[in-house]
């Protein structure tokens, strides 16, 4: 069983949860941890959570949940305002390569 799953780009790059409505009314919850990041198109699959199997109904299948990345739209942000992220940035990982630079090898 395949469902498709929109999460916002923020999520699909920090993490976080959401929820599906399950064919039967159920609400499951999933979980994408901090640290995975989920490209467009990526499959994660829930065990024993799609349609029941042939000729044993109490048996389920894996629900598959294909995911699709709500990307910001164009402007969404103030020129001014992605020179300032971007200087933060710049600093951030200059800090940290400065600081910590096996991190990055």
């Amino acid at each position: 069983m395949y469902i498709e799953q929109k999460i916002p780009l923020v999520t699909a790059l920090t993490g976080g949860e959401f929820e599906i409505v399950h064919l039967d009314g159920r609400k499951l919850k999933v979980t994408i941890q901090p640290g995975n990041v989920v490209k467009p198109g990526e499959i994660k699959t829930i065990k024993g959570e799609g349609m029941p199997t042939y000729r044993n109904p109490f048996e389920k299948g894996n629900l598959n949940v294909i995911f699709s990345i709500q990307f910001p739209e164009n402007n969404w942000i103030p020129q001014s305002d992605l020179k300032k992220i971007a200087k933060v940035s710049f600093f951030f990982f200059f800090f940290c390569f400065y600081y910590h630079p096996f991190h990055f090898f």
